[in-house]
């Protein structure tokens, strides 16, 4: 490790600039990627172990307590099961080993497709969660003419073509890396970000009578029925791997 120094001229005045040539860098790219990817990673898993608790302690209380199996705690109940299935298909794919991501084996490729569909279902009973809320408090109609099968329909069945038809769409134009991760310029993945794109949006939509229902809201802000579990700690619709998370890491070294 050398020193910086200014060169002092023959009129005695210092040079414009430090020469720095015989410094050497006390954290080289190697070490500053390491320590980042370290970090980012045991981030990632801590948010998804205290999500995982969390979620799980939840669906055990919805369990246990029958008395509370109304279909309002029914949808609140399904819509932690995605999330734990979401989180739960997330640990496995950070199972799976570069090389074989890279080979992209079969059974690689059905544990993207298995956690792209939770990750449907997931928004998808979040939009059911929005429609009895929208019913119950906005439309003021009664929630006893609901049919919980309906809702059953829209968060686990309606997400099932979606992926299929995604799953067809990966096979034919981007059969590569267990059909994770995501190039410039690919659209096969709108095929099941685009339906998650139009929830949200629906959800973003104020109704006619949204004014009026702001009170009833605001009264039941604190009925712990209305709270949503605590979310992954994931970043988007597609939340990467280790190996994918460490090539992120390498281009920006």
């Amino acid at each position: 490790m050398g020193n910086a120094y200014r060169e002092c001229l023959e009129n005695g005045t210092w040079a414009s600039r430090i020469n720095y040539s015989q410094c050497e860098p006390i954290l080289d790219d190697k070490r500053k990627y390491d320590v980042h990817y370290r970090v980012a990673l045991v981030v990632n898993y801590l948010g998804h172990c205290v999500s995982v608790a969390a979620l799980v302690a939840a669906f055990l209380l919805f369990l246990a307590l029958r008395s509370i199996r109304c279909l309002r705690n029914v949808i609140h109940w399904n819509l932690i099961t995605t999330f734990i299935l979401r989180n739960v298909m997330w640990f496995l794919l950070q199972l799976i080993d570069h090389e074989v991501h890279e080979s992209n084996e079969v059974w690689c490729c059905c544990v993207t497709t298995i956690f792209n569909y939770f990750v449907v279902t997931n928004f998808f009973w979040m939009f059911v969660e929005g429609c009895y809320l929208h019913t119950a408090i906005v439309m003021t109609y009664s929630t006893e003419h609901l049919r919980k099968r309906l809702f059953l329909f829209i968060g686990w069945c309606i997400p099932c073509p979606i992926i299929v038809a995604w799953a067809i769409g990966k096979l034919y134009y981007e059969n590569e890396q267990c059909w994770f991760g995501k190039e410039p310029g690919d659209l096969v993945d709108y095929i099941y970000q685009g339906p998650i794109i139009l929830v949200l949006l629906v959800l973003r939509q104020p109704g006619d009578g949204a004014a009026d229902g702001k009170k009833r809201v605001c009264g039941l802000l604190f009925s712990p029925d209305l709270h949503p579990p605590l979310p992954p700690a994931t970043p988007s619709e597609a939340q990467p791997t280790a190996p994918s998370l460490e090539r992120w890491y390498q281009n920006e070294a």
